[in-house]
């Protein structure tokens, strides 16, 4: 289970954003895999900086914390990550969140 941390980004906006512990940074997504929880949590929380990022119209939002590092969505890995959640919320069902991407991504 993740927990939420605060981020304060460079211009002083706070973000509650969620907190993983992993082993081996370089193979968190491998971690990823063999951790269902971590996993779900990751691609909830890309979703929901997603849908920030398009609503609020902004540049980057911090999405996820990793050990001591934040992982952000921004417009220059936009779509690739739209493209990865659509796959992983196909493969787990939640087709609401599928549709939402798709209407994202055009």
């Amino acid at each position: 289970m993740s927990i939420l941390i605060e981020h304060i980004d460079p211009d002083g906006k706070v973000w509650e954003i969620p907190y993983f512990e992993a082993e081996d940074l370089d193979n968190i997504a491998q971690e990823a895999i063999f951790d269902s929880e971590m996993k779900s949590g990751i691609f909830n929380a890309i979703y929901d900086s997603l849908v920030i990022l398009h609503q609020d119209n902004v540049y980057a939002v911090p999405s996820f914390s990793v050990n001591e590092y934040i992982f952000e969505i921004n417009k220059d890995n936009c779509q690739e990550n739209i493209e990865t959640s659509i796959r992983y919320f196909e493969e787990i069902e939640e087709f609401e969140k599928c549709a939402k991407l798709q209407n994202l991504q055009k």
